[in-house]
């Protein structure tokens, strides 16, 4: 039996497993009421380099900022995950 996390380590937020999860939930509830989903993609540029220059210990804590300060931002229906080292994604289904 394969366990799965909830919630990303690093950052606190959800995983990718999580994000799966609540976007076939989100897409079924906007089929049934015809409506939409967005699905937002965010990357943070040059993160490699960033990565070269500063450390991983420190671009791992700027990763973890910049969850906290997206979770900040968002309704609570909506969903963060962190699905690899610079890539966020969130899912906003449609108010109810």
């Amino acid at each position: 039996m394969q366990v799965h996390s909830a919630n990303d380590q690093l950052t606190g937020v959800a995983s990718s497993y999580l994000l799966n999860l609540q976007l076939e939930q989100a897409l079924a509830f906007a089929l049934r009421h015809h409506s939409q989903v967005s699905v937002l993609l965010l990357e943070v540029n040059h993160f490699q380099l960033l990565t070269d220059k500063l450390g991983g210990r420190v671009c791992d804590q700027m990763l973890a900022m910049l969850a906290k300060l997206l979770e900040s931002t968002l309704r609570k229906e909506d969903t963060l995950a962190h699905l690899t080292s610079a890539l966020f994604a969130i899912i906003s289904p449609p108010r109810h």
